[in-house]
Order: structure tokens, then C-alpha cells, then sequence
């Protein structure tokens, strides 16, 4: 029985190394294939949607990050689409409407029609562009002074039918700050290798764009309105299917800037919203990797609990910590290198994140399995 776990763990050691390697191989191929945008950028004209419910706290900044946009008014138009707020977020945005008339903006009504709001939001918004590039960005994040400028060469030089962005996290003070800021390079990373190899599974919504035409011949989100998220990879999904090869990642262009969750309880909630979404992406690369991450981290929570009745089992366990460490550290630096980003943490800290984040996960996992239901934007859904 002994022998049979030892077997097992090295097994999944095996294949963590090999997604690590694999994620490597991505980020390096893309690195020597990707340019930074040079010369004078193309003026595509674009339409940025926002969706929004309750986000008063945040919407300032946000508001004020497109007052500082760095493009022609006649070349693009911001549709925010109000998603039943109850606060005073649609006044605020009248108000800043008439503040700044520059702002080519309009503060549409979300077109419910399924049981997902972003999905309908989106698809209002789709429905009421005028211009044929479709951005997404979220009320809570804040956006760079260039980013339709860099947005618009890179379409110019790679004419793709979509593209997803960065997105970094802002940095905090607390463990729980820290462990999301380095989870998302992580998960970043492994975004990026997947388009250098030509197989992406991921993008966010916080950063990404797409053709019009493409979105309505895929179908838009037909087939997976079921899904209150996932907006940003069900509709990557459908487009590789029906676009092989003409999905890109812009690398070298500005971060989007986004904050993590502030609470525990939040956080929680979070992932296992990302968890909901992403299961019902039928990819076999998404499961995989995100079952090997988990048994990994599984594994290495049992090991520890083990210790506690057989000493021994520790000093395995600290051999997958270190093993996992060393992984994530050459990995997230890799990443960090390839797209011209710095980390706002000295890397030894991802020994410390890593000596908490499996108990982390294993909580979120149970959560799901004993309380099926999460609540969202203050809506309660099913997982």
C-alpha cells in the first residue's frame, strides 16, 4: 500500500513537471515569434463594452481612465450597459457624461433574454455597436491612456478575428492580496504558452477583443446561456473551433489593472464561480491541467495531515512544496520576462504563498461539493 502512494504521487510529480515543461515550451515560442507593435498604428475604429451592476465604488477611476484615452472620439464609442443596478451608478455616469462631452460614451439598459446577465449584456452590446471591433473591459479595473492606440496597430499587424490582453493585478499588503497576484501570473502564464502554441483555452473578459462578423457567426453564447459566466471562454471556444489559427494574445502591448478580492468569503466565491464556468468548456487541455494542478495540491494537503500520524509523510510533503515552488518561480519569471512585465514581489515569496494556497483550494473544492449554490453580484446561482 506504502509502495502503491509512493508510486502515485511521483506520478502526479511527473505529470506537474510536464505541464510546467509544456507551459515553458508555449512561452518561449511565443516570445521568439511576437514583436513589440512598431511604426505608426492603424486607426481602427472600435466599440468598448462595459457591463456593470452596483460598481459606484469603483466606476470613478474608471470613468476617469477614459477621459484620458489616447484616441480619435470619431474612432470609437464606449457602451456601458447597466445590468439592473440598485446604487447610483447610472447617475454617476450621466454625470460624467455631461462633464466630458468629449467622450464619445452611452449608458444602454442590459436586454435580458437567458439566464445569464454578462451574456445578455454583452450581446445588447454587440447588438447596438457601431463599429465592427468589439473590446470588453470591466467596471473595476483601470485601463491605460494608450490602450486603444495599441489595440489598433495590433489588429493592423496581425488582423485577427480575436485577441485577448493582459491583465495584472494590483499589488496589496496581505497574504491574501499576494497569493492572488501570484496565482494570476500563474495563471497568465499558462494563458500565454497556450496561444504561443497555437491551443489557447483561456482569456478574460477584463481584456480581450473580437470582430463583430465572427461573433455572430459563431453564434455569439448560443448553447451556453446556462452558464451565468464564462462569457470570455465560451465565446474563445467557439472562435478557435470555427478560426483556427487566427487567435492572437497581444503581448507586447499596456495591462489592463485589476484588484483582488478583499475577503476570504469573496475570494471563495470567486473561484468557484471560475470553476462553474470553466467546466463547462468542453476542453480537454482546461480539464486536464486544472485536475493535475488540483491533485497536486491534494496530495500535498493529505501529506501534511498524514504527518501528524506518521512523521515521515512530512518530509514528502516539503518535497512537493519545493518541487511546486521551484516550478511556479522559473515559470512566472519566464512569464514575466517574455512580456516585458516586472513582479511587484520578490519571487522567494512564492515559497510562502505556496505553503497556504493547496489548503485554500482544497476548501474552495469542498465548498462546491457540500454547498452547490454561490451568490454573484448579489444573485444566487447553482453550480
Amino acid at each position: 500500500m506504502i509502495k502503491l502512494i509512493y508510486i502515485s504521487i511521483q506520478l502526479i510529480a511527473g505529470a506537474y513537471g510536464l505541464l510546467m515543461a509544456g507551459i515553458y515550451v508555449g512561452l518561449k515560442k511565443i516570445r521568439d515569434e511576437e514583436s513589440p507593435e512598431v511604426g505608426e498604428p492603424e486607426k481602427v475604429p472600435l466599440t468598448v463594452l462595459v457591463v456593470f451592476r452596483d460598481e459606484q465604488e469603483n466606476l470613478p477611476a474608471l470613468l476617469s481612465d477614459m477621459a484620458d484615452l489616447d484616441y480619435p472620439p470619431e474612432l470609437y464609442e464606449v457602451l456601458m450597459i447597466d445590468d439592473a443596478s440598485t446604487d447610483g451608478s447610472v447617475e454617476m455616469i450621466e454625470k460624467f457624461k455631461q462633464t466630458h462631452p468629449s467622450v464619445p460614451l452611452r449608458v444602454m439598459e442590459n436586454r435580458r433574454r437567458s439566464a445569464s446577465a454578462k451574456k445578455d449584456a454583452i450581446l445588447t452590446g454587440v447588438e447596438a455597436a457601431s463599429y465592427d471591433w468589439i473590446l470588453t473591459t470591466d467596471a473595476d479595473v483601470r485601463i491605460p491612456s494608450v490602450w486603444l492606440k495599441e489595440v489598433s496597430a495590433f489588429i493592423g499587424k496581425h488582423q485577427p478575428v480575436m485577441f485577448a490582453g493582459k491583465v495584472r493585478y494590483a499589488p496589496g499588503k496581505s497574504l491574501l492580496e499576494e497569493m492572488q497576484y501570484w496565482d494570476w501570473a500563474g495563471l497568465q502564464a499558462w494563458t500565454v504558452s497556450a496561444f504561443g502554441r497555437g491551443k489557447p483555452v483561456l482569456a478574460s473578459a477584463a481584456n480581450m477583443g473580437f470582430r463583430k462578423d465572427a461573433f455572430w457567426e459563431v453564434g455569439g453564447y448560443e448553447g451556453n446561456t446556462q452558464h451565468p459566466g464564462g462569457d470570455d471562454v465560451f465565446l474563445l471556444s467557439k472562435m478557435k473551433k470555427r478560426f483556427p489559427g487566427q487567435l492572437k494574445f497581444f503581448l507586447h502591448g499596456s495591462a489592463v489593472t485589476t484588484y483582488p478580492e478583499k475577503t476570504w468569503a469573496s475570494l471563495c466565491r470567486q473561484r468557484v464561480r471560475w470553476a462553474e464556468k470553466t467546466s463547462g468548456v468542453k476542453d480537454t487541455r482546461l480539464s486536464r491541467t486544472a485536475w493535475i494542478v488540483f491533485l497536486y495540491q491534494w496530495v500535498f494537503v493529505v501529506l501534511v495531515a498524514a504527518a501528524f500520524w506518521k512523521i515521515e509523510w512530512l518530509a514528502v510533503a516539503v518535497l512537493l512544496w519545493l518541487y511546486k515552488s521551484i516550478g511556479d518561480v522559473w515559470i512566472i519569471s519566464e512569464y514575466f520576462t517574455v512580456s516585458g512585465e516586472s513582479s511587484a514581489y520578490a519571487y522567494w515569496r512564492i515559497f510562502l504563498v505556496n505553503l497556504f494556497y493547496p489548503f485554500f483550494t482544497v476548501c474552495v473544492v469542498m465548498r462546491m461539493l457540500l454547498y452547490k449554490k454561490y451568490r454573484w453580484k448579489g444573485r444566487e446561482f447553482s453550480v
